[in-house]
């Protein structure tokens, strides 16, 4: 799983060119403002990337920041578990629906969790799911709520993840035009840099934060937008729609 920020979206623009024939060819060259161009012959081509996720409406914290929480903690004990030499085995863990850690309490969650799970694989026999709950509710993390470990002769790489589940946010025009116009106020400092602005919202669908669809309404609509052209990019089914503006007319 790619973790960095920039790195993550440049695989988004990779695939994208990938799905896309329209995208011109040319170096991608990375910037900020906006995230990159795209240097062609016919001249500078600026993209903005903006990933999309569940709304979190009342909640203390968005849903991928709990994603992101958990991937640290996992990483973080399976990084010290192999420094023990542990045979390698396949661990899923399920964590509580909301983690409120900081982050100076994740290497004491990851080291108990290592612990746990080398524990484990001392008397295991087949797979084992081990759960949180009364009298071992002491012994445990307390983000975690249970830990599955299967250990068998041909396995030669631990695979370590977390068990998750979710829904299908469906993606209203208002809730998009409410994220095209985030973007919109950016556009002139933009146009700076680059000759022509495209706009890329991204479903990555890989995390229940990012298990995200268009309503049946939203690829028809037309959409009030500064940028020359918008699409939506399904990361995982390597879809892609533009839509269709309103206006202000840029050309």
């Amino acid at each position: 799983m790619i973790t960095d920020k920039k790195q993550l979206e440049l695989a988004y623009l990779l695939h994208f060119k990938e799905s896309f024939a329209g995208l011109p060819k040319g170096r991608i060259e990375s910037t900020e403002r906006p995230d990159y161009i795209v240097h062609h012959q016919q001249g500078s081509l600026g993209i903005e990337l903006r990933e999309l996720f569940h709304p979190a409406p009342g909640q203390p914290r968005p849903h991928q920041a709990h994603e992101n929480m958990e991937e640290l903690i996992l990483r973080q004990a399976e990084s010290v578990y192999n420094a023990s030499l542990g045979p390698p085995v396949l661990v899923s863990v399920q964590f509580a629906s909301q983690i409120s850690l900081a982050k100076s309490a994740v290497p004491g969650v990851a080291r108990e969790l290592s612990r746990l799970i080398a524990e484990a694989v001392e008397s295991l026999t087949g797979p084992l799911t081990i759960y949180n709950r009364w009298p071992d509710h002491q012994r445990f993390p307390e983000p975690v709520v249970s830990i599955t470990v299967a250990r068998f002769p041909h396995i030669t790489q631990a695979r370590w993840s977390s068990g998750h589940a979710g829904w299908v946010w469906q993606s209203t025009p208002s809730e998009l035009q409410a994220v095209i116009d985030e973007k919109n106020a950016l556009c002139s400092a933009y146009r700076q840099r680059c000759d022509e602005l495209w706009l890329l919202l991204v479903a990555a669908n890989d995390a229940p934060s990012r298990f995200v669809e268009l309503a049946d309404q939203s690829p028809v609509h037309k959409f009030t937008t500064e940028f020359d052209r918008v699409f939506w990019f399904n990361a995982f089914s390597r879809g892609v729609v533009e839509f269709a503006k309103c206006g202000p007319d840029k050309d």
